[in-house]
Parts: structure tokens; C-alpha cells; sequence
């Protein structure tokens, strides 16, 4: 990481498609666990190399913090928390095909917590939906 606290990386593998594709870059700014959201992106060391994975949960405060995080193509539990002092920074923007998508901050920050509370919401509005089946088929029965 520079002295500004910026890194560019090139990215490699799957686990953040569709948002992140194999060989983008990456626009990293240095950020301690505080300064981290729901919903950012993530680079961390991981048994010895740099991985870019979305946050998903935070919870506590201090030193007794623990980070959840997760690529977006994998749809799976959270494993266990991420270490605090393996947080490198926070994915700022990508650089694709000759453009700059900024993804962190206004809406675009907005956007990026919505794709964490997607998948939860599609469900709820799925179990309503057939709780409100099963309630119209009773009601017909009368």
C-alpha cells in the first residue's frame, strides 16, 4: 500500500460476480474494521494472500469486534468472523474496460447494502406470500 493509502490489485477468481469480475481492478483505500459498513467490500489477508469479500455482518465495538464476510456469488452461511488486524482496507471503485465504477459512498454505498439485505428480503417476501396463499384457500373453504 502506498503512502496515500491507496492499492491497485488486479483481481483473480469468481467468488464476487457478478459485482467484481476476474482481472478487474481494484481501487483499495486503506480502512481499519471501524471505519467499515455493511455492504463494502473488503480486502483481507487470508492464510497468506489478499481476498476482496463483501461485508456482511458486523457486530460488537472495539477490540472485541467481529467482522462476517463473504463473496457475493456464494450465497452459503458466513464463516467464521474475520480477524480485525487482517483488514487491509475497503474496495473504493473498479476499473473495467477502461472505466472507473465507484462503489463506495452516496448511492452507490446504498446499492452495495442492498445486495447484502437482498437474498433476506426475497425470502420474506416469499414466506408472505404463501402464508397469504394458505389463507386465501381457507377462507374458501367457508
Amino acid at each position: 500500500m502506498g503512502e496515500d493509502g491507496l492499492l491497485f490489485l488486479e483481481t483473480s477468481g469468481f467468488s464476487m460476480r457478478p459485482f467484481v469480475r476476474h482481472s478487474d481492478r481494484v481501487l483499495v483505500r486503506r480502512a481499519g474494521a471501524a471505519g467499515l459498513r455493511t455492504g463494502d467490500i473488503v480486502l483481507y489477508r487470508q492464510q497468506g494472500r489478499q481476498v476482496c469479500h463483501r461485508l456482511v455482518r458486523k457486530e460488537g465495538g472495539g477490540s472485541g469486534m467481529r467482522l462476517y464476510v463473504r463473496g457475493d456469488a456464494d450465497r452459503s452461511r458466513y464463516k467464521e468472523p474475520l480477524r480485525q488486524e487482517d483488514v487491509i482496507g475497503k474496495v473504493e471503485g473498479i476499473y473495467r474496460q477502461g472505466r472507473f465504477i465507484k462503489v463506495s459512498g452516496g448511492y452507490r454505498g446504498a446499492i452495495n447494502r442492498l445486495i447484502v439485505l437482498l437474498p433476506g428480503l426475497i425470502l420474506l417476501a416469499l414466506k408472505a406470500r404463501s402464508i397469504w396463499r394458505n389463507t386465501d384457500e381457507a377462507d374458501s373453504h367457508f
